[in-house]
């Protein structure tokens, strides 16, 4: 019961927090998430669909929602917010994308554990990328990515509860949530700071 509550609140948090970067791409014009964590979320879930599909249903169903949502943030950022040189930095993204489903794809094939790890991996890689946009303020702070933000520190405290008792899961976690709570130190702080000048 622990488990399947704590994988709704994980579904939820992060697809909520994929609408709200939608959203933010789509008004701004501009990158709302490190395209590194953008890619490795959506090849990840790629492979889940793919490698389990005869998994547990309430397990591949939340991942393919993830997938399906994922595949509208991507389709944002290639539309909305490449605006140089556009045709030779999408066949470098679609690369990208192609190479990182091909080393995650070999991955799942060689340990059946890997869903676990890599999903870990890739949430810790993509905690450290938001910290560093909000140092180098390439995200813009405002409501949304303020919102964006807290929606995913919710989604990944949810995602390392489900196995709270794990120590890999427990370190990861706790580096995670670090990490996430200094990227929203930095995004807030930017976020006061700018409507200060605004008055």
């Amino acid at each position: 019961m622990w488990f399947r509550c704590m994988w709704f609140f994980n579904v939820f948090f992060w697809a909520l927090t994929y609408i709200l970067l939608i959203a933010y791409m789509v008004k701004y014009k501009t990158i709302g998430i490190p395209v590194i964590a953008m890619i490795g979320n959506f090849v990840w879930e790629l492979n889940i669909v793919i490698r389990y599909r005869s998994y547990s249903t309430l397990f591949v169903t939340g991942v393919t929602a993830w997938a399906f949502i994922d595949a509208a943030l991507i389709l944002s950022y290639l539309i909305f917010c490449i605006h140089d040189k556009k045709r030779e930095r999408i066949a470098i993204f679609l690369a990208e994308v192609i190479f990182y489903f091909a080393v995650m794809y070999a991955g799942f094939a060689a340990k059946s554990e890997f869903y676990m790890l890599s999903s870990l991996f890739v949430g810790f890689i993509m905690s450290l990328a938001f910290v560093f946009y909000a140092i180098y303020k390439k995200i813009l702070p405002n409501n949304l990515s303020v919102a964006a933000g807290i929606t995913r520190l919710l989604g990944e405290l949810a995602a390392w509860l489900m196995y709270p008792g794990h120590p890999v899961v427990r370190i990861n976690g706790i580096l995670v949530f670090v990490c996430n709570v200094v990227y929203l130190f930095f995004l807030i702080r930017q976020n006061i700071v700018y409507r200060s000048s605004q008055v």
